[in-house]
């Protein structure tokens, strides 16, 4: 399969969706330098924004920005899911790319709003099209967030399903990084042995939801979505372990036949290398 046409694709989908709505800003106006600011020790030129939205470029601004510039306020000022108040642009001295942080008033998605998730902006980059990469916030967890930004509907949505079940999200994303995660909370239980009972269960109860995802994403299928392993094969397997730390696949799979349970190589090998890392 060829992975650079739906890249391709989604991105001209973005930059025809700057380009509506750049011409929708052309007719109130484009943006008016306003003049000079200072703001956490860097100047700003700050602009005359037609929906309201506070528009700044670091100082000095390229040449070559101010039309990207009026693009991506155009777009982001047309949001509805998303309530921005502020654009930032800054220039890595490159012509073929600018960062953007959008601060944000509301996200919504669903009947809930996730402004709280993301108090630090959200982090754009325009190179043709406009890519999102920038973290929500959800309980302990610092999310990332990537991707081609479609509509700010969708982002909303990727913001919403970050901060409502962070483990999930970052299984389902970044397998590697939920198999870090695990290992610092066992890690966190060994060293909270004097601590409050409940506060140890959390955290076990935590570290296994967290392998339950991973295990899912790995028992997925190619294009499938994530696949839980069943509870009873989970269990067969901690048996066995407990009666043989030795104990393999092979045995793993032939007690599971021995007792009727059915029980796929995938599931196994999940099982193996999320639980006992074998």
């Amino acid at each position: 399969m060829n992975h650079a046409k739906p890249a391709a694709i989604a991105a001209l989908v973005c930059l025809f969706a700057c380009m509506s709505a750049t011409l929708s800003w052309a007719q109130s106006g484009s943006l008016g330098a306003a003049g000079e600011t200072r703001l956490d020790g860097k100047t700003w030129v700050s602009f005359n924004a037609p929906s309201g939205l506070r528009v700044l470029a670091a100082s000095p601004l390229p040449e070559y920005a101010l039309p990207r510039l009026e693009r991506v306020a155009a777009a982001v000022a047309a949001w509805s899911s998303i309530s921005a108040t502020e654009l930032r642009a800054d220039y890595s001295g490159q012509a073929d790319g600018d960062d953007y942080v959008v601060l944000v008033s509301s996200v919504r998605s669903g009947q809930s709003d996730y402004a709280k998730n993301v108090n630090s902006g959200i982090r754009l980059r325009f190179t043709g099209a406009l890519v999102y990469d920038f973290r929500v916030k959800a309980d302990d967890y610092f999310v990332r967030v990537r991707g081609v930004l479609m509509d700010d509907a969708s982002l909303a949505g990727e913001i919403a399903k970050a901060a409502d079940d962070p483990a999930d999200y970052i299984a389902e994303r970044d397998p590697a990084w939920a198999a870090g995660r695990i290992m610092e909370l066992e890690a966190s239980i060994t060293k909270s042995q004097e601590t409050m009972q409940s506060l140890e269960e959390a955290a076990s109860e935590s570290m296994e939801n967290l392998r339950k995802a991973l295990a899912a994403q790995m028992n997925k299928g190619l294009f499938g979505p994530p696949k839980p392993v069943a509870a009873e094969v989970i269990a067969l397997v901690q048996e066995l372990k407990k009666t043989s730390a030795a104990a393999t696949r092979a045995d793993a799979a032939a007690l599971a036949k021995e007792r009727g349970i059915k029980a796929s190589a995938k599931e196994l090998e999940a099982i193996f290398r999320v639980w006992y890392s074998e």
